[in-house]
């Protein structure tokens, strides 16, 4: 216990960015938290702007669409989100962090990962259409989910390759 002088503390009053960063970057630390600072800006002013222009095109869409129209959209939209949410499982994410950590293995990851998004699309858009098939939906809404399920499918085997562009992406 008494020969602990090699632990350092926890906090240290003189630890600067400089110290962070390898000897060559230290000049560039400033920048790039300037750089970090005005995307993370960026993507809040991003994600705020288009949360209002949404909500002024719903509003409109219900508007014109009348209360019956508005919630054949609305439950074709829930539909779509709940089967998506389920359809990735956060596996674009992991791929992201997998292929950013080491590329040479890009190509193993994305196979592996489009045969499982096939397999839990198709899987899901089976689950989605027969949850419809059973419900007593108008046949016009019905149809409409069905083509939404279809949609669903084909979007979803996008995220393989949008998943290994966004892992090749420097991000600072």
């Amino acid at each position: 216990m008494g020969n602990d002088k090699h632990i350092q503390p926890l906090i240290c009053p003189s630890l600067r960015l400089g110290h962070l960063l390898p000897q060559g970057e230290k000049k560039n630390g400033k920048k790039q938290m300037q750089h970090i600072g005005r995307n993370i800006i960026s993507l809040i002013f991003s994600r705020v702007s288009s949360g209002i222009v949404l909500f002024l095109i719903y509003t409109r869409l219900a508007q014109y669409l009348g209360p019956e129209a508005a919630g054949q959209y609305g439950l074709l939209a829930a539909y779509v989100t709940v089967f998506n949410f389920f359809i990735d499982l956060g596996m674009s994410q992991l791929v992201i962090k997998k292929i950013s950590e080491d590329r040479t293995h890009a190509s193993k990851y994305l196979s592996n990962y489009f045969t499982v998004q096939f397999i839990l699309a198709v899987l899901f858009m089976l689950i989605m259409d027969f949850s419809v098939l059973l419900s007593n939906y108008p046949l016009y809404v019905k149809n409409a989910l069905y083509v939404a399920g279809f949609g669903l499918l084909v979007s979803t085997l996008s995220l393989p390759a949008r998943s290994v562009i966004s892992a090749f992406q420097r991000l600072t």
